[in-house]
């Protein structure tokens, strides 16, 4: 189970954002099948909304799949769906492939890409992030 807070720090007046804070809370399970893992979720988001951008809460889900190459290394991949959250708006749906290389037991590197199905979704998308843990 995962609680989530997005801070609503984007500008109203860029059409970026709401400044109003969202909140969220996942319920994610995970089944290992030697070198395979499934996983999958199901949450819920309280989306803040402005006098510009009215937004409705709703559900999001995904399923995927992992498979640890080595020690090192897994990738895998997953889809994402999300409802619709603006009266004028559209569902999301995206699919996510993942690599992850750990270099350390502190230090880790993910890259990934990922194809939106939706026009809420990006057309597509890529990157990466390092990791340090303490």
């Amino acid at each position: 189970m995962t609680g989530k807070v997005k801070f609503g720090t984007a500008s109203i007046s860029k059409g970026l954002g709401t400044r109003q804070n969202d909140y969220g809370l996942n319920l994610d399970a995970y089944k290992g099948f030697g070198a395979w893992t499934v996983f999958g979720g199901a949450g819920w988001m309280k989306y803040g909304s402005s006098q510009y951008i009215v937004l409705n809460n709703g559900w999001n889900a995904n399923l995927g799949a992992g498979y640890k190459l080595s020690s090192t290394d897994d990738l895998g991949g997953y889809f994402y769906y999300r409802q619709k959250i603006a009266d004028a708006g559209y569902a999301a749906r995206e699919l996510t492939g993942y690599w992850n290389h750990r270099f350390s037991d502190a230090w880790r590197l993910q890259t990934y890409v990922l194809a939106g199905f939706s026009d809420d979704s990006p057309d597509w998308g890529a990157g990466a992030s390092l990791q340090y843990a303490f």
